[in-house]
């Protein structure tokens, strides 16, 4: 996976993680039941999203980290969430990079250390 890319999901997480503590405060705010509240911030952000530039910004991803946001935050509500959201957003980027590129490279690595061993063996 290149590493642009690896940047383009990272640029959508966060957002996403953003937009869900936003969601929750409108959601707190709007004068609908619980089910019109989330379609009204699931439209809004998916007009956001066809605004931005996709070239910047993975938009699954940022769908992605918002829905993890509000699953993880809803529970909690918007006045009690703290650092959770830091939280989240801190473990998104850790997968990402974590597993996505570091846990890549150790596993090339392996993979060539094991093939050139064997075949020597040979």
């Amino acid at each position: 996976m290149p590493d642009a890319f690896l940047g383009r999901i990272s640029a959508g997480f966060l957002p996403g993680d953003a937009w869900a503590c936003l969601a929750l405060w409108i959601m707190d705010h709007l004068p609908f039941g619980a089910d019109p509240n989330l379609f009204c911030t699931l439209f809004v952000l998916a007009v956001l999203l066809s605004a931005l530039a996709p070239r910047f910004i993975f938009c699954p991803a940022w769908l992605c980290g918002w829905a993890i946001g509000l699953t993880i935050l809803s529970p909690v509500g918007f006045s009690e969430m703290g650092s959770l959201p830091l939280q989240i957003g801190a473990a998104m980027l850790v997968g990402v990079w974590y597993v996505g590129v570091f846990l890549n490279l150790v596993q090339k690595r392996l993979v060539r250390l094991f093939t050139k061993h064997s075949d020597s063996k040979r």
